[in-house]
């Protein structure tokens, strides 16, 4: 069953997107669906929202569990959300493959925001009072700096749809592109050749 790799800044709208997605599958009999959440990993990590992404390792620890778990997950009998910030387009190929290598069709939905849009999310995380391991101002202008956005150019990013804050995702399309393309096929050929998926162009930092 088919990936949705979700993308996009923090506040930007992410999990009510995944939530959204989860129930129009859902009814309309394409169920099951299973959320991977980065927020509820982090969570579980006890490292807090700042740390995962201002801590290298700590950062690397919560994709890789991120990844382990869609990969568990993936299936011919399950639709896969995964919903974080999947920022860096090294981490989003290494999806890609292994959505591949399990011959299940994926989409990226990117949350993104206007400009306007992330001031007003940066304000809004000042003017609160923040507990311990919270995302500050700081972080959020360096991942706001570090995204890498998905291209349409890019296969791993294909077929990409984007939504800003004050959009509606147009569900059946992202429908349509799941279950009704066929799978790119693994591409595993001679061993003594790197196959596209093992050659990397860069590195997921």
């Amino acid at each position: 069953m088919p990936l949705i790799i979700i993308t996009g800044l923090p506040a930007s709208g992410k999990t009510a997107r995944a939530v959204a997605l989860e129930k129009y599958f859902t009814d309309g009999g394409k169920g099951p669906v299973h959320i991977v959440s980065e927020a509820e990993c982090i969570a579980r990590s006890g490292y807090g929202v700042k740390a995962s992404f201002t801590d290298t390792g700590k950062e690397k620890q919560i994709r890789a569990s991120l990844k382990s778990e869609v990969m568990k997950l993936l299936s011919k009998t399950t639709l896969v959300i995964l919903d974080g910030t999947n920022y860096i387009k090294g981490y989003r190929y290494e999806i890609f493959c292994a959505s591949k290598s399990a011959r299940t069709t994926q989409c990226t939905l990117y949350c993104s925001l206007t400009a306007e849009q992330r001031q007003q999310r940066r304000e809004a995380i000042m003017s609160k009072t923040l507990e311990a391991g919270e995302l500050d101002g700081e972080t959020f202008d360096a991942l706001c700096q570090r995204y890498e956005e998905p291209q349409d150019n890019n296969r791993w990013d294909r077929p990409l749809f984007t939504v800003y804050a004050d959009e509606e995702p147009d569900l059946a399309q992202i429908s349509k592109a799941l279950f009704e393309q066929t799978p790119l096929p693994p591409q595993f050929g001679n061993p003594k050749h790197a196959t596209k998926c093992n050659q990397l162009p860069f590195r997921a930092r």
